[in-house]
């Protein structure tokens, strides 16, 4: 019995600790994701899509529609705004974010959204 506690008091903490991970990566795709269909919104509409990132939450509003995605993990740094455009070809921008103390930054390229951990 005294094994068997120990090998749970071992092993319970690292795999709380990875369940943990997974969810942060899996909500770091869903934004991915996310990003991704306002663009797809923005085109097949022909009309703008406006996202606002503003602490754990996105905002995405067309002229008819409003959409949020509520996030647990990822917090945004500061607000920001930005505007998808049909055909419309934007520089790259990047978003300072934090995931549980660490700090991240959203890359959104015109073809490719992506993360990359700054610590």
């Amino acid at each position: 019995m005294v094994i068997m506690s120990t090998t749970l008091a071992l092993i319970i903490p690292f795999t709380a600790e990875q369940v943990d991970k997974q969810q942060q990566q899996v909500e770091r795709q869903k934004i991915i994701l996310f990003l991704q269909r306002a663009r797809q919104l923005a085109f097949f509409k022909s009309e703008d899509v406006t996202l606002t990132f503003a602490g754990k939450q996105i905002e995405a509003k067309t002229a008819d529609t409003q959409v949020s995605f509520a996030l647990e993990y990822v917090s945004f740094t500061e607000e920001k705004q930005l505007v998808f455009s049909p055909g419309y070809q934007r520089a790259e921008i990047e978003l300072a974010a934090v995931i549980n103390y660490n700090r991240w930054t959203l890359q959104l390229a015109n073809e490719e959204t992506r993360w990359l951990n700054v610590n």
